[in-house]
């Protein structure tokens, strides 16, 4: 039964993901098309805004993960390590890419490009990039 809890909503997830479309401007997010109807396009427009298109498919992917571990009967605590560490590897990349200037619905998210703006705020171009680099090193 707690491998059902992560795993139903993460493949509703993925399905909504796969087919988000953005919703017109002035209109509402759960007014856009979406295969899983208005609670999919709004729960894919939240993942796309604050993660970008390809990092939201990370936060299915930890459920479904999740759902494996629980399905096995693992202990999770080194999952939960594993799951903290790649969630900080997705943020690193987010905000080499929103450094690298590319776009925002795509790649970088908005928490990518919040924590480019902060560190370009407090270092410049060129101690943003060395920040950033080493840290996701």
């Amino acid at each position: 039964m707690l491998a059902l809890l992560p795993g139903a909503p993460a493949i509703l997830t993925v399905v909504s993901l796969a087919s988000f479309q953005a919703p017109a401007p002035g209109f509402p997010p759960w007014s856009a098309a979406n295969a899983c109807g208005p609670v999919g396009a709004t729960l894919s427009l939240g993942l796309v805004w604050a993660f970008g298109r390809i990092a939201a498919y990370g936060v299915p992917l930890l459920a479904l993960l999740w759902t494996w571990n629980r399905i096995r009967g693992r202990a999770p605590g080194p999952l939960a390590l594993s799951s903290i560490m790649g969630a900080l590897l997705l943020f690193e990349a987010c905000t080499l890419a929103a450094l690298g200037g590319l776009d925002r619905w795509t790649w970088a998210g908005t928490w990518g490009l919040a924590a480019a703006s902060a560190l370009h705020a407090a270092l410049g171009g060129t101690g943003s990039w060395i920040v950033a680099a080493a840290l996701f090193g």
